[in-house]
């Protein structure tokens, strides 16, 4: 048998694409910053009360229905 030509770009066809690896930094990258945030808190108190009006529950602050009526 004969030896095959050692060609450095033989096996070109089975290395991974550039964006490929880029992809993979990045996910990685955001990843352990979620992970850090989470961690050291700096992401602040998460929950339903965050976005929404302070209260203790459903029924905390009224909705008035209809036009004449009014929150005293």
């Amino acid at each position: 048998m004969a030896d095959r030509p050692t060609d450095p770009d033989s096996d070109a066809r089975y290395r991974t694409p550039g964006w490929v690896k880029l992809f993979t930094i990045m996910a990685v990258v955001v990843v352990l910053l979620i992970g850090f945030i989470l961690i050291t808190g700096l992401g602040g108190p998460h929950g339903p009360q965050r976005h929404g009006p302070g209260g203790s529950g459903p029924g905390a602050h009224p909705v008035a229905v209809g036009g004449d009526a009014t929150i005293s």
